[in-house]
């Protein structure tokens, strides 16, 4: 009765209310409840805790049976005609989130146009559902077609409903770069690494690419300034960062340039190349010829990169192993974070940091419904190698592994085993690319290969649940549990 009270209280004074803090129409705090049991446990008012940190987070401020359809695609089912139906039918917060989750899928397939009329006019969005992720998924469609005075006032909007959430900085700083402006850029992303002790990214005019500098990429103009050399001497633990790589020349440049710039000087790099049609093992190799930390590791063709992670292991003398892609880039203080955090707590198995995906230009993007705009990154593991010596490598499958890796480890060790280091501040920047493991359409975030990962997921989920101590078989050995078709690797000597 008392949270009925509370939601009638605040739908009367909706008119007076500033803008800021009015309740959503859609808003149902039975239903918000009964989706977040850890509100409801907590004894919080549903309407106060939506108004104050539900909307930022992202939480549903209803039971919407177009999110229960959203979240069906998004594993793989075909519920499209049901968002369809809402759209057209539904009452007005159903057909709300069915043209989000609409839009979302428009721009999976790059139709910017479609997603930006489906989520237009924004008021509506606002005022039937209170969050801010439409608005900024708006903005980030019209900025990629170029409409930056439709972008500006979208972020406006969001500013002044919201604050300047984290969504809302990569997009304001990404609109500063599309005028022109790289120092707007820099200074929009200030706060999220100022109150860190952080530098803040920026971006230079020089490249490490051997490309003319007006036409790279912004993404490979990334650079900030390293804090102190962390420890240099001996006696400090070792990490070796692995790094997979294939036909990643235009890329891997910048990814090895953040990794030797980092402020965390003991480490080895081991780039395990995957037999390349382009020049990546020459890069490679220029870049061993530079810095003697930098080793190539001859893979095999057609393996995978979780296969090459695992015959990184091989070759790795660290005791700590981390990772690293080869097209993102690295704050020069990751490494030295991570491990300031793993060192700090004995119980610790492993550490993970949070980055942003971009595209070459730094846009990011806001169009996945199951995380938030800075996430975590599992390819920034870091871990104790006694700890692999216990669970075991990485499965070699096309895709899903990571999640099985850290899903593995924390049911090994235990959830507080694994820290997860500041969150919402990126610590890497991802690049969004064609060849992306998830952007793949064999092993992509919608349709069969969603439908595979999540199956995998689930078989995985059950071995971890079942064995006494689940630790993964080495490969060549019999499987632990079954894997999709669609995500086996049946590797032949010298092609693919």
């Amino acid at each position: 009765m008392m949270r009925l009270q509370a939601t009638a209280l605040l739908r009367a004074l909706r008119p007076v209310m500033p803008r800021r803090w009015r309740l959503p129409t859609g808003f149902d705090p039975d239903g918000y409840l009964r989706q977040n049991p850890d509100v409801a446990k907590g004894g919080v008012d549903p309407a106060l805790h939506f108004l104050r940190h539900g909307r930022i987070e992202g939480r549903l401020p209803r039971d919407l049976q177009a999110a229960k359809a959203e979240a069906a695609i998004w594993a793989g089912e075909d519920a499209r005609s049901v968002l369809e139906s809402l759209l057209k039918c539904g009452a007005v917060p159903e057909a709300l989130w069915a043209g989000l989750a609409l839009a979302r899928l428009a721009a999976v397939a790059g139709d910017w146009s479609s997603a930006a009329r489906l989520l237009s006019p924004p008021d509506a969005f606002l005022d039937g559902l209170g969050l801010p992720d439409p608005v900024l998924l708006r903005a980030e469609m019209v900025l990629r077609l170029g409409d930056l005075a439709t972008a500006s006032t979208a972020l406006d909007i969001v500013q002044a409903r919201f604050g300047p959430a984290s969504g809302w900085r990569l997009l304001k700083s990404a609109l500063a770069l599309a005028h022109g402006d790289d120092a707007g850029w820099s200074a929009s992303l200030a706060a999220l690494y100022d109150r860190h002790g952080l530098d803040v990214p920026r971006l230079s005019p020089h490249t490490t690419a051997d490309r003319d500098p007006v036409q790279v990429p912004a993404f490979d103009r990334l650079s900030a300034r390293a804090s102190a050399v962390v420890n240099e001497a001996e006696r400090a633990p070792l990490v070796t960062v692995v790094m997979p790589a294939r036909n990643a020349a235009a890329t891997i440049d910048t990814a090895l340039a953040s990794l030797v710039a980092q402020s965390w000087r003991r480490l080895e790099v081991l780039v395990v190349e995957n037999g390349s049609d382009d020049d990546t093992a020459a890069r490679v190799a220029r870049w061993s010829q530079r810095d003697a930390r930098v080793r190539l590791v001859a893979g095999r063709r057609g393996a995978g990169a979780y296969a090459a992670r695992n015959l990184g292991l091989e070759h790795a003398a660290g005791e700590i192993i981390a990772l690293q892609d080869a097209d993102d880039w690295s704050h020069p203080d990751r490494l030295a974070r991570q491990m300031q955090a793993l060192m700090a707590g004995s119980h610790l198995a492993a550490c993970l940091s949070h980055w942003v995906r971009v595209t070459p230009d730094l846009c990011p993007s806001l169009w996945r419904p199951d995380v938030r705009p800075v996430h975590v990154n599992l390819s920034s593991i870091m871990l104790r190698r006694e700890v692999i010596d216990r669970i075991g490598p990485w499965d070699q499958v096309r895709a899903g592994a990571d999640t099985e890796f850290v899903a593995r480890l924390r049911h090994v060790c235990g959830g507080s085993g694994v820290h997860l280091l500041m969150p919402d501040v990126p610590l890497a920047f991802g690049r969004i690319g064609a060849a992306s493991l998830t952007q793949a359409s064999e092993t992509g975030l919608t349709g069969p290969g969603a439908a595979a990962r999540a199956a995998y997921i689930a078989a995985a989920a059950q071995w971890h649940r079942s064995a006494e101590t689940p630790r993964l078989p080495e490969p060549g050995m019999p499987r632990a549990f079954p894997v999709p078709d669609l995500l086996r690797i049946d590797v032949l000597e010298g092609q693919e």
